[in-house]
């Protein structure tokens, strides 16, 4: 395994988040993953322009303003049904936090509701060995891995031959200058979307209300101000972040920062 090394200085930072010496293309430093599934990794996260500006064009096109906005009233449903269930004591994230995402994610890719007693708990898996960033539990969730890919993909067949109105038909039909996703990019665009917007979700929930109950003269202050909901969310966010860390760079050739030289590759 390669030497690792974190930057927490803010400059710094912003410094190599924008510096080309650094590359986001480090899959290939792993020879072991399978090819199969290394593809299912070369997404937005991982890849390096020119590659990466090729596939965020076409992932516009899928992520229109239209289908965005025609979340909002889906999402709102899901949470007051999820909210009005009886009890007066619920256990946030396994009766709220959890659901919301996958029943929205569930949704948005048109999973139909009949499988998503197998789609849950792969999600689940593949989503916690991301969060974990540990070999043994990238190791652990191949299966789930595998098996929500093979899925994936017949989705996008049945897509091809049987559009419908969702997101997987949209990236079936995203096209810019001739120039559509592959199978390989759809399923990996789908596996990110899992990863980036599961577990953040569920994060944010949790970190949010521990935060509102840890700071009552905040929550009473929210509570009584609707119309600082929303810069509130904002700052919890910024205060208590569901994601610590960038995602890992790769040095192309030796650089240094502060009194550091860092190595290449």
């Amino acid at each position: 395994m390669p030497a690792i090394w974190v930057i927490t200085r803010y400059d710094d930072v912003v410094s190599v988040l924008k510096d080309p010496r650094f590359s986001k293309d480090y899959i290939h430093k792993y020879p072991w993953i399978p090819p199969s599934i290394r593809a299912m990794f070369r997404n937005l996260l991982t890849i390096d322009p020119p590659d990466h500006t090729r596939l965020r064009s076409l992932v516009q096109k899928a992520f229109t303003p239209r289908l965005i906005e025609g979340l909002r009233g889906r999402i709102q449903g899901i949470c007051d049904d999820l909210l009005d269930r009886d009890g007066d004591v619920i256990d946030l994230i396994e009766a709220y936090a959890l659901p919301v995402p996958l029943i929205l994610i569930s949704d948005l890719l048109g999973v139909p509701v009949n499988d998503r007693r197998r789609f849950g708990p792969w999600t689940k898996k593949v989503a916690a060995a991301g969060a974990s960033a540990s070999l043994g539990g990238f190791l652990r969730a191949l299966p789930a891995l595998a098996r929500l890919a093979r899925y994936i993909r017949g989705l996008v067949t049945q897509r091809r031959a049987s559009p419908q109105d969702d997101l997987i038909t949209a990236l079936v039909r995203a096209e810019e200058s001739e120039d559509r996703l592959t199978e390989d990019e759809i399923v990996s665009m789908v596996i990110l979307l899992l990863l980036a917007g599961y577990e953040t979700t569920v994060h944010l929930i949790a970190t949010g209300a521990l935060t509102l109950m840890q700071h009552p003269e905040q929550r009473t202050r929210m509570q009584e101000t609707p119309e600082l909901r929303v810069s509130a969310i904002d700052e919890i966010l910024r205060y208590a972040s569901p994601v610590e860390f960038a995602t890992p760079r790769i040095t192309l050739e030796d650089v240094t920062i502060g009194l550091t030289t860092i190595p290449r590759g």
